[in-house]
Formats: C-alpha cells, sequence, structure tokens
C-alpha cells in the first residue's frame, strides 16, 4: 500500500473535483445566459473526467496495484461516483450573481491547481507526477476560461463562452 499522505491527497482532489463539478452544475442551473450555462456545464464534465482518474488511481494504490499509468487513468469509464459532501462551503445560492459565482469558480480552480503542483513535487513515481501535472494543467486552463468570462461580465454584463471567442 501507498504512503497515508498520498492517498490522503488523492482523497483530497477528490473531494476538490466532486465539489467543483457540484458548483458548475448548481450555477449552470442558475444562470440565464446560455454561453455561461454552457461554460459551467462543461466545465463540470471536466471535473468529472479528472475525478474519474483520481479515483481510479486511489483505487489502484489501496489495492497495491501501483500508480495507474496516465493513458489509462485517462481513459474515460464507468464508475460509481464518491458521495457529494454535504458541507460544500461555497453553494451557488439565490443571492449569489453570476459576477460572484464566477469569482467562486476562479478559486475553486485554484486551490485544486495548488494542490495538483505541490503533490506533483512531493510523488516520487513518474506515472503519479504525469497525472498531477496534467490535472494542474487542466485546472489552470478551467482557471484561464473563467477569468476571461469574469473580466468580460464586469465590462459588457455577459458571458464570453468557453474560448475568447463570442458565444452565440
Amino acid at each position: 500500500m501507498e504512503d497515508k499522505t498520498i492517498l490522503e491527497a488523492l482523497k483530497l482532489a477528490a473531494h476538490k473535483e466532486q465539489d467543483a463539478r457540484k458548483f458548475y452544475l448548481e450555477s449552470a442551473e442558475r444562470v440565464k445566459d446560455a454561453c455561461g450555462r454552457e461554460m459551467f456545464l462543461s466545465l463540470a464534465d471536466e471535473e468529472q473526467h479528472h475525478l474519474t482518474m483520481v479515483q481510479r488511481t486511489y483505487e489502484s494504490l489501496i489495492g497495491g496495484g501501483g500508480w495507474v499509468e496516465f493513458a489509462e487513468a485517462a481513459a474515460v469509464a464507468e464508475f460509481e461516483p464518491l458521495k457529494a459532501r454535504e458541507n460544500l462551503k461555497r453553494e451557488v445560492g439565490e443571492a449569489t450573481s453570476e459576477a460572484d459565482a464566477l469569482l467562486l469558480a476562479i478559486q475553486l480552480e485554484n486551490d485544486s491547481y495548488d494542490l495538483y503542483v505541490q503533490q506533483a513535487e512531493r510523488v516520487s513515481d513518474p506515472a503519479g507526477k504525469q497525472m498531477y501535472r496534467y490535472l494542474a494543467q487542466a485546472e489552470r486552463r478551467h482557471f484561464d476560461i473563467l477569468m476571461l468570462n469574469y473580466e468580460h461580465m464586469i465590462t459588457t454584463g455577459g458571458f464570453l463562452g468557453l474560448t475568447a471567442r463570442k458565444c452565440e
């Protein structure tokens, strides 16, 4: 079995991915803007993919199988998601504005990025390093998309969408 701190970091990563996915789904339900809804739904799908990757790795490590090679961990497969935490601190409520939802999402992504960069430095296994580096890069991309949308929202009042081009 792997070091307990490595397993704890993977459990924390799984919770962060779950929390982000839940947040994005809640945000997608609340926003009126079609571009914003599409962006949040797409981010929720990506977080689900990340969660699958982390869960596969965790299950392999506790089963004594070692780190899962990146290509295998990244492959999409059906799985039973962990039960979502009931104490999500950053819930989207009736009073949460679209701009506030973007700021909360930016913080979620930044927190996950920091965790993945830290773990990539701590893990000695090459497959573990590759997984954490991939996740860090994905969270940074999410951060960038969200920041572009936040900047667009505060200057124009609307969402930009998933890319820097105008959303239809």
